[in-house]
């Protein structure tokens, strides 16, 4: 019985060990906030799903740089900087104070197979003030996210496929 125990609780170490370096973003996509205004950095973390892991992390930058953790699909070498140079305007355009202080409940529920998304986007405007916002949902809690984090998102994840 004493063998028995031992292999459970280097089982279950091995386990958190293993959970929480997948949680504290060890693993994470890095980039740099760029040098200069109008510069941006979007890092996009997901977990959860049915093997929970999540779709794999992304980080891009608006010097076209672009890091992915997950290999399958394949991390492009290079993005049309553009049209997410526009989403992130637009997102930095909003009163994000009063979006965020009128969540719309989610409904009731727990999602076990739902994939978790964190989106963290920093940016300098025009005057050179950093700015930093970030959101967190899951299938049952989007609608809380402002609708340009989640285009934010979809872009984001879309250079991938």
């Amino acid at each position: 019985m004493g063998r028995q125990f031992l292999v459970v609780i280097g089982w279950i170490c091995l386990v958190t060990f293993t959970t929480l370096a997948q949680e504290n973003g060890s693993t994470g996509p890095s980039l740099e906030l760029p040098a200069g205004n109008g510069s941006w950095v979007i890092r996009v973390f997901t977990s959860g799903g049915f093997s929970g892991t999540g779709n794999g992390n992304v980080a891009i930058s608006s010097k076209g740089e672009i890091v992915c953790t997950a290999q399958k699909p394949p991390c492009p070498r290079t993005f049309e900087v553009q049209p997410i140079q526009r989403l992130v305007e637009k997102l930095a355009g909003l009163d994000l104070a009063s979006l965020l202080s009128k969540p719309i409940p989610a409904g009731p529920g727990i999602c076990n197979d739902c994939i978790n998304r964190r989106v963290i986007i920093a940016w300098r405007d025009p005057a050179g003030v950093e700015h930093l916002h970030s959101a967190s949902w899951d299938d049952l809690t989007a609608a809380t996210v402002p609708r340009e984090m989640i285009e934010i998102y979809n872009a984001v994840m879309a250079l991938r496929k």
